[in-house]
């Protein structure tokens, strides 16, 4: 049994419970929500948020687990926005087939939704504002990408900030999430932080090695809107002014492009950054509580780090 079956009676109803609680009177509102549930991912931040439970030997919280999910879909929806992504984990995304417009009103009653819910089943006040602390983090990750939009100057550190409020910070407070004990709190936290900057990571080289019909989005769209990932960004330090000029000229990874990054080490790069942050995971974890919640977590990043998709 594997470790998404171990916990998939509880993601099974963390997903209808978020689809359920969603629903309204209105007909076209219930049709989007239900296709929306046609296009379920593999639920990591709610599984985190599971598994971390396992690991402090806490009651898991079902409740939490679902607002991080709609949290997720939320921004998943305008995203695909931003990036005017046709499909979204193989199908056609929500701005595709019903309209950015809608799409952004859909994101923003997730949003809207996701503190109502919390405000009606007694969640500690410091949770609350660890959800509304990281919905400010990840607007601001979402502009600060926005402002270096075809910037060639921009620094790799600068872009690992930015990763790390879009994506790390959801990481680790999914997994830390049920941990009452601050010590271990903390490590779980700082795990999910060096595994949610691993995940953005791979999907920076999936965008030069995936299959498109595998990860069920359309891959280089980052660089076709100015957004450039990291194999990039480390092209541009080795060879600035090749890669400018391509850059100039091209909007897609054209042979010439990623041949230069492969040339320059810029992939090797970030593939050794890549496995430095798994690295870190594994020291990591053998401090924590040897039951079977580490044994899941153990799993899963086996799991994620051969992932292709």
């Amino acid at each position: 049994m594997t470790v998404f079956q171990r916990y998939s009676d509880d993601l099974d109803t963390i997903d209808q419970n978020l689809i359920n609680y969603l629903k309204s009177g209105d007909r076209y509102l219930n049709g989007s929500l239900d296709y929306l549930k046609t296009m379920r991912g593999k639920m990591l931040r709610p599984l985190l948020s599971l598994i971390g439970a396992e690991i402090a030997k806490t009651q898991r919280d079902l409740v939490i687990a679902t607002s991080l999910e709609m949290l997720h879909i939320g921004t998943l929806i305008h995203d695909d926005v931003i990036d005017e992504s046709k499909l979204r984990r193989g199908k056609e995304s929500i701005q595709s087939k019903y309209s950015k417009e809608y799409a952004i009103y859909l994101g923003d009653y997730l949003f809207s939704s996701l503190f109502v819910y919390l405000s009606g089943t007694g969640i500690d006040k410091s949770e609350l504002v660890g959800l509304a602390k990281l919905m400010q983090q990840i607007c601001l990750a979402e502009m600060k990408q926005w402002h270096h939009r075809y910037n060639t100057d921009q620094s790799v550190r600068e872009y690992l900030r930015i990763i790390s409020g879009k994506t790390a910070a959801l990481f680790s407070l999914a997994l830390g999430s049920a941990a009452k004990e601050p010590p271990l709190k903390q490590k779980l936290q700082r795990i999910g932080y060096h595994l949610g900057m691993a995940f953005q990571i791979q999907d920076d080289l999936l965008d030069f090695e995936g299959d498109e019909a595998l990860v069920g989005k359309e891959l280089q769209k980052d660089l076709l809107i100015g957004n450039y990932n990291l194999p990039i960004l480390f092209a541009l330090e080795e060879e600035p002014e090749r890669m400018r000029r391509l850059l100039s000229t091209q909007t897609d990874l054209s042979s010439e492009i990623r041949q230069l990054v492969m040339e320059s080490a810029a992939y090797d790069r970030t593939r050794q950054l890549l496995n430095r942050y798994f690295d870190k995971i594994d020291q990591a974890i053998v401090s924590l509580p040897g039951n079977q919640g580490r044994q899941d977590l153990q799993e899963l990043i086996g799991v994620l780090r051969s992932r292709a998709y």
